[in-house]
C-alpha cells in the first residue's frame, strides 16, 4: 500500500487537544494562570493541526470548546456559590475569560479551512497555475 491514511494522526491530534483542553477544566477555577493559557494555546494548535488534517477537524475546536466553556463556568459557580458567582466582579471574570477561551481556540481549528479554500479559489477560479 502506497497511500496515505489519515485517520490515525487526525486520532492523535483530536485527542492530543482534548487533553489540553481537560488539563484547564480539572484545576480550580481560582488557579487560572499562566499554565492554564498556556494549555489553552496548545490545545488551539492540535485543533489547528487537525483541521489541516482532515476537514472535520475545523469543528473540534468549535464542539468541544462549548463542553470546556461550560464546564469553566459550572467550575466558578460552585466554587464560589450561587450569590458571589452574580457579583459583578466574579462575573465579569468568568465572561471575559470564557469569551477568550472560546474566540481563540475557534479561530486558531478554522483557520486551516479557510486557508485551504482560499488556495482552492485562488488556484481554479482565478486561475493561479495556468
Amino acid at each position: 500500500m502506497s497511500a496515505n491514511y489519515t485517520e490515525p494522526l487526525f486520532a492523535y491530534l483530536s485527542f492530543a487537544g482534548m487533553l489540553e483542553v481537560e488539563r484547564v477544566n480539572a484545576k480550580d477555577a481560582a488557579e487560572f494562570n499562566l499554565s492554564s493559557v498556556r494549555c489553552i494555546a496548545t490545545a488551539s494548535v492540535f485543533f489547528c493541526l487537525a483541521a489541516l488534517t482532515r476537514s472535520n477537524g475545523a469543528m473540534l475546536g468549535v464542539v468541544y470548546l462549548g463542553y470546556s466553556t461550560l464546564t469553566f463556568v459550572k467550575n466558578v459557580y460552585e466554587e464560589t456559590g450561587r450569590v458571589d458567582f452574580f457579583s459583578k466582579t466574579v462575573l465579569k471574570r468568568v465572561i471575559m475569560v470564557a469569551s477568550l477561551m472560546s474566540l481563540f481556540v475557534c479561530l486558531a481549528s478554522l483557520i486551516p479551512v479557510f486557508l485551504v479554500q482560499a488556495f482552492g479559489y485562488s488556484h481554479f477560479c482565478l486561475g493561479g497555475n495556468k
